[in-house]
């Protein structure tokens, strides 16, 4: 084939694997129809495209996998929306792109918003058969991730082999009753959870990939974080993990009560939260609180100490 242009697949069910390398393409859409359970591989490397767009919208996803194969391309941005995925586990969608030369016109950014049971979102990170090495190592490289308005399988949604300015997630909520989003390998200057029903939010470290024959992952580097109106019955748990790194955490609009782990002390911002109690585990970190009501009415309109000062204080109201 030598397509140009935009490339559709429209109300088609239980498509396979696609290739459309070394063909000239501006966008590729899958629009309504479904993805079989051993499908959704599909190959658009090419070196000529200019601008890729990739879409998806209204599919139905069997597949526990989607990837995107965009090396070369020129993959400028993705749009996936309205899309149900794998009933029990969830799906995850990789995207395999280069560092493309940027063009704003056309966007910069990953988009996923009204989908549910969206598992994972991820570069391609892949073990080599050979022990200690890896096959593929390529980034998620973009400007903005967005998910809006999205729900989680049980064990949550994980960001991993993403390199990003910014992250975003807002109105997202649990198929299950308990779930988490967590941070794998990443690299984001700014991430932004808002008004999002999560019991947890996990930065993780370093450690060794089971299996791999030694290949350690490098963690979570996020430059500042901010939690707003973020929990599950009121509770949420922050947690830091020995080789990730959180510059500057802010949670705002907290109720009930925060259970905070980090390896290394870390500037928490407290902002116009309600709590009956505060947990921290292992490090000792450095509390600033503005306007935020404790146990029995003991309001705290500025204070900044450790987790044992301020319960030193509330002990004083």
């Amino acid at each position: 084939m030598n397509l140009v242009g935009d490339a559709i697949l429209k109300n088609i069910d239980n498509i396979d694997d696609i290739d459309l390398s070394n063909n000239t393409l501006q966008s590729f859409k899958i629009e309504s129809g479904s993805i079989a359970p051993w499908g959704g591989r599909f190959s658009l490397e090419n070196g000529k495209a200019n601008n890729l767009w990739i879409t998806m919208d209204n599919v139905n996803v069997s597949a526990r996998y989607v990837t995107f194969y965009a090396q070369k391309s020129n993959l400028q941005s993705v749009y996936i929306k309205n899309c149900k995925f794998e009933e029990e586990d969830g799906t995850t969608v990789c995207i395999d792109k280069d560092v493309t030369k940027k063009n704003p016109q056309y966007g910069d950014d990953v988009i996923v918003e009204k989908c549910s049971n969206i598992c994972s979102l991820q570069g391609n990170l892949t073990v080599s058969l050979e022990p200690g090495k890896w096959g593929d190592y390529n980034m998620l490289d973009i400007g903005e991730i967005k998910i809006v308005n999205c729900t989680f399988p049980m064990n949550g949604f994980y960001l991993n082999g993403a390199k990003a300015t910014s992250f975003v997630m807002k109105d997202c909520t649990p198929n299950q009753e308990i779930t988490a989003t967590s941070f794998g390998d990443c690299e984001i200057d700014n991430v932004v959870i808002e008004n999002s029903v999560l019991s947890s939010v996990w930065v993780h470290g370093v450690s060794e990939i089971a299996g791999s024959g030694g290949i350690y992952s490098t963690g979570a580097k996020i430059q500042s974080m901010v939690l707003d109106n973020v929990g599950f019955s009121g509770g949420l748990q922050f947690n830091c993990e020995k080789g990730g790194y959180v510059g500057s955490l802010i949670i705002r609009n907290c109720t009930r009560s925060l259970s905070i782990e980090t390896a290394e002390p870390i500037d928490v911002n407290l902002e116009n939260c309600t709590f009956e109690h505060i947990t921290e585990w292992k490090a000792a970190n450095i509390y600033h609180i503005t306007n935020c009501d404790f146990q029995n009415g003991k309001y705290i309109t500025s204070f900044v100490g450790t987790a044992k000062q301020l319960e030193e204080l509330l002990n004083e109201m």
